[in-house]
């Protein structure tokens, strides 16, 4: 996956800094900062990327509260160094199923430690912790790792963007570089905040040119927005109404919900909103279109927009908290449209709705 394949550049540069002699290699290192930028740069100008101006390749081992100087372990079979990376998974949660994720980075290291034209000399440990998907477990499994007896180079993840925050604020304090594959949170984009943060996955927020672009392609003149009150989907749906605005389309109704979405359903009923766009985590879709279902919005007079990156028949998944059936979800929700990253686009070099192109 694209975020190993960076984390392994990464830290060629930093497994170099052992060495007397810092040898700079004359490859290019890509990597997609947190405003979604395709920065090239050398490795010896990755040191402008890094948290503050004092921190440079060569002292980026991590330094813990109980230790004052770390190096990497070595492996007992061969002479390989070993170099460690964190990574924090939110396994399969109430909110949002990643249960493929962890598989693939173990496969994508196997595949890379099995060569010796990678990173020579070095191996590919990961150690890894359940967020559940939660800042307050996410931060306590950081604080875990660092207090630990092990060197650690770099953060893997978080998935979850209410995760990733915490992680990132934190982990900065010791210097630690983090690659999320999934945080899609715009708040991230914040170099001030997040200054050591990078992700392989869009903000949330790029989407909203395409459904702009839809909403013109349409000629709909009046759309409605529906969000839970988490930052990850209010600042996406605050970046959206800027744009509705500034394109002259009026927003009958801009509704948000906590806990239970009901009244704001109904909400969207009494103002006559055809054109909904939604952003909510999975498992509150399932409470939306149960609503959206005793409501009867649905149908070839609604359109409603909702999020791509929910688990395959996310509407079978049983939950105690409807009483809907799989088969009224289904009925509720067929014909709706999502957005979601192409992961391998055949039209590399088109320039999309976002002013981006695929090819990195």
């Amino acid at each position: 996956m694209a975020a190993i394949y960076l984390i392994i550049q990464t830290l060629f540069v930093i497994s170099t800094s052992a060495q007397s002699t810092l040898e700079v290699p004359t490859d290019s290192i890509s990597l997609f900062t947190t405003d979604w930028n395709d920065v090239t740069t050398s490795t010896g100008e990755l040191n402008d990327l890094l948290p503050d101006t004092n921190t440079t390749m060569s002292n980026l081992m991590v330094t813990s509260p109980k230790q004052t100087t770390l190096a990497p372990s070595e492996a007992d079979d061969n002479d390989n160094v070993t170099l460690n990376i964190v990574g924090f998974f939110p396994g399969k949660s109430n909110v949002i199923s990643m249960e493929g994720v962890l598989p693939a980075c173990q496969l994508a290291l196997d595949h890379v430690n099995s060569r010796d034209d990678i990173l020579p000399g070095y191996f590919l440990n990961l150690d890894y912790g359940n967020t559940q998907c939660n800042p307050g477990y996410g931060t306590k499994v950081l604080f875990e790792f660092i207090n630990s007896n092990t060197t650690y180079l770099i953060v893997l993840g978080a998935g979850c963007s209410g995760v990733a925050q915490p992680i990132s604020m934190a982990a900065n304090l010791w210097n630690l570089v983090q690659m999320s594959y999934g945080a899609s949170n715009p708040a991230l984009s914040n170099r001030n905040r997040y200054p050591s943060f990078y992700r392989t996955y869009a903000p949330d927020s790029l989407y909203n040119y395409a459904r702009l672009d839809i909403i013109k392609y349409f000629n709909w003149t009046k759309v409605a927005t529906l969000h839970e009150n988490q930052e990850l989907f209010s600042s996406t749906i605050n970046d959206l109404s800027s744009k509705l605005r500034d394109n002259g389309i009026e927003i009958l109704t801009s509704e948000s919900f906590t806990v239970d979405p009901s009244e704001q359903v109904k909400n969207l009923k009494e103002k006559n909103a055809r054109i909904i766009f939604g952003n909510f985590y999975e498992d509150m879709a399932r409470q939306v279109f149960c609503e959206v279902y005793k409501q009867k919005m649905y149908g070839k007079h609604y359109v409603w927009f909702i999020l791509g990156w929910y688990t395959h028949n996310w509407w079978t998944v049983e939950d105690p908290n409807i009483d809907c059936t799989p088969e009224q979800l289904y009925e509720a929700i067929d014909g709706y449209l999502a957005t979601e990253n192409i992961d391998l686009s055949i039209y590399r070099d088109q320039t999309t709705s976002s002013g981006f192109v695929s090819k990195s």
